[in-house]
């Protein structure tokens, strides 16, 4: 078996895991090993791992306060150019207010939201998004890691 992947395709990896926090290991085992396969270093991987956990945490805190939500989704596309990595949960809204920020954006002010701060240090590129169809809300922070040409 070959050590690295061939990075002439685009491939997707895909994991559903319930929406607790014992499970964010195996999501963290399956990005190192992706990364290393890839041809990474060390601190990327590391530096990844950190923000892929705190992504998930940040969501899994959302979803509790906000949606009845089960599940928390990660797809990782591996393109010859990047790695992109989406992270999501998704479920109907049973709180009495209206969501209207995504959960790593409630507060507004990166200075006060050490999560987005450290998010936004360790990866090449990240987004949020909040998508909403009638009471059912979408959740999703996405982290890019940029491939040097090969």
């Amino acid at each position: 078996m070959e050590k690295h992947f061939r990075r002439d395709s685009i491939d997707k990896v895909e994991l559903i895991i319930p929406l607790k926090e014992q499970y964010l290991t195996i999501l963290r085992l399956t990005l190192s090993e992706l990364f290393d396969k890839m041809g990474l270093k060390v601190c990327d991987i590391a530096g990844y791992k950190v923000a892929l956990t705190d992504a998930c945490r940040n969501l899994i805190y959302f979803a509790h306060r906000h949606l009845c939500a089960q599940q928390l989704r990660l797809v990782v596309l591996l393109a010859p150019d990047r790695i992109t990595i989406s992270c999501s949960t998704t479920g109907k809204r049973f709180c009495r207010e209206r969501v209207t920020a995504h959960p790593i954006l409630e507060q507004q002010d990166i200075y006060r939201d050490i999560d987005l701060l450290v998010i936004s240090s360790l990866v090449d590129h990240y987004r949020v998004s909040l998508r909403q169809a009638e009471d059912r809300y979408s959740a999703v922070v996405e982290l890019v890691k940029f491939l040097p040409p090969s």
